[in-house]
């Protein structure tokens, strides 16, 4: 059986998550009568037909009706997180990463350097040509030992830092389709659209150009 070790929400972190918005929820639920009651008596409120409406009926079934939604809409909330936490599975022979439902692997032989960069698990391979980058919620020095574990090639920092420079809409040297693609990331970026912006990011590395962001400043090399 291959050694793996997996680098994600640890099962009290999951339990939390199954649980805490499913509670919260129902609690909401369980004291809607009394807040719709509290709203009810502001003066720009109490002519709101959705207040009126969950008033008519009697508190006991609002009460176990808000518990049920917000039962089920925590639950929903928890499923999303899940699908947004990064989870990274790593063997002596290769690293699988899983989010949104999307799988991707990489072998160990083609991975030139590992390392965390702003809460990012960032997979450089040949060349320095970047394959992968994404936030991951551990702890750097726990991601630090299971990659040193199986005999990756570690390093403390970025080994093309310097490499990296600001990107302007004047930048004649990224050539047209990459300046597009820079543009509507950046747009993407201010929207917060960050699928959006991870799938532009992709389109970047098959132009040959890495991209890190700044808050809504995009930082790039050319690989």
């Amino acid at each position: 059986m291959q050694n793996v070790t997996k680098l994600g929400p640890n099962r009290f972190e999951q339990g939390l998550v199954w649980i805490m918005p499913a509670l919260v929820g129902a609690a909401i639920g369980w004291f809607l009568p009394a807040i719709v009651d509290f709203l009810l008596r502001m003066p720009f409120l109490s002519s709101q037909g959705i207040l009126l409406l969950i008033d008519s009926f009697s508190p006991l079934f609002v009460s176990i009706a808000g518990v049920a939604v917000g039962i089920l809409l925590g639950l929903l909330l928890s499923t999303a997180a899940f699908h947004e936490s990064l989870v990274v599975d790593v063997s002596d022979t290769d690293v699988i990463v899983m989010k949104n439902n999307k799988q991707r692997k990489f072998l160990k032989k083609d991975i030139y350097a590992v390392f965390v960069e702003e809460k990012s698990l960032v997979i450089l391979g040949p060349n320095g040509k970047e394959l992968y980058r994404e936030t991951i919620d551990v702890k750097q020095d726990k991601v630090e030992q299971a990659f040193w574990h199986h005999r990756y090639p570690w390093v403390e920092s970025d080994p093309f830092a310097n490499a990296y420079r600001l990107w302007t809409l004047s930048d004649e040297a990224c050539g047209e389709a990459a300046n597009k693609v820079l543009y509507s990331r950046r747009i993407a970026l201010r929207e917060e659209e960050r699928e959006q912006a991870e799938r532009l990011r992709e389109d970047l590395r098959e132009l040959g150009i890495a991209v890190k962001d700044k808050g809504e400043e995009q930082y790039i090399r050319f690989m």
